[in-house]
């Protein structure tokens, strides 16, 4: 599952409503909503979790994912080295990062590409990202989504 920044994952489009999702992955393994009235689909055979904003009419603007299988630049993520990491974003060029220090566990945020990642024992247990936003901050730059054929 190939990382698309700013436009989502595989055939999987931030934009997309919950039925682009379903009709492309089935039926979800869970199906909740927030104290904000946002919508989830959890997807435990992909270790994906798709966040749905109320405040954007319930559009795909949250990815996050514990899979084996996500990757950015090519390169499997879950379990690689915190120094692993740092080296693959910094000679795809970006380097300019913010950091979230807890006990155990660290997160990195990459505002240039909309990513965070989490470490545990400076190993990357998950990854989350989100559509691009314009120069302002203030509106979202949502992807063309590709029509599909039935």
């Amino acid at each position: 599952m190939e990382v698309e920044f700013g436009i989502g994952m595989n055939s999987i489009y931030f934009g997309m409503l919950e039925a682009d999702v379903i009709e492309i992955l089935g039926n979800p393994t869970k199906k909740y909503f927030d104290d904000n009235e946002d919508m989830y689909l959890v997807y435990y055979d992909i270790c994906t979790k798709f966040r749905f904003d109320k405040d954007d009419d319930y559009k795909l603007f949250h990815i996050d994912s514990s899979s084996d299988d996500i990757s950015i630049f090519g390169k499997k993520l879950l379990r690689a080295s915190k120094e692993d990491v740092l080296r693959l974003l910094d000679s795809n060029g970006y380097s300019d990062f913010e950091w979230e220090d807890y006990d155990y566990f660290d997160v990195l945020y990459c505002e240039d590409i909309s990513l965070w990642i989490t470490f545990e024992y400076d190993r990357t247990t998950g990854i989350e990202f989100f559509p691009f936003y314009d120069k302002d901050g203030d509106t979202v730059l949502w992807p063309k989504i590709p029509q599909r054929s039935n």
